[in-house]
């Protein structure tokens, strides 16, 4: 896995079409981190990728399913029919994708 941002988004596309909506990438993040451990440097990419989405804003610090508080980054989108609130949550010391939530 690329540890560049460019090169990341290439790579979530590889072999496929590119993205119609920045909803996408972060769809593909949380997919990613879910087959996937990631290292240091793999998170802070994945991160940077996502900070760098046009839409996405910070929403404040949530609690996830599992009790765990972090940092909830969020982008409406209308990609996949009527609009919603696409939203991933980050652990604040370590990085790590916390859980998504799709409202």
């Amino acid at each position: 896995m690329p540890t560049n941002v460019a090169a990341l988004g290439e790579w979530f596309i590889a072999g496929g079409s590119p993205p119609e909506a920045p909803v996408q990438h972060l769809e593909y993040v949380a997919e990613l981190v879910g087959v996937r451990l990631l290292n240091p440097a793999q998170r802070a990419t994945t991160l940077r990728l996502l900070a760098d989405l046009p839409g996405v804003t910070v929403t404040g610090t949530v609690t996830d399913r599992a009790s765990r508080a972090g940092e909830a980054f969020s982008i409406t989108s209308s990609a996949h029919g009527l609009p919603a609130q696409y939203t991933v949550i980050i652990d604040t010391e370590s990085g790590a994708l916390l859980g998504t939530r799709r409202c």
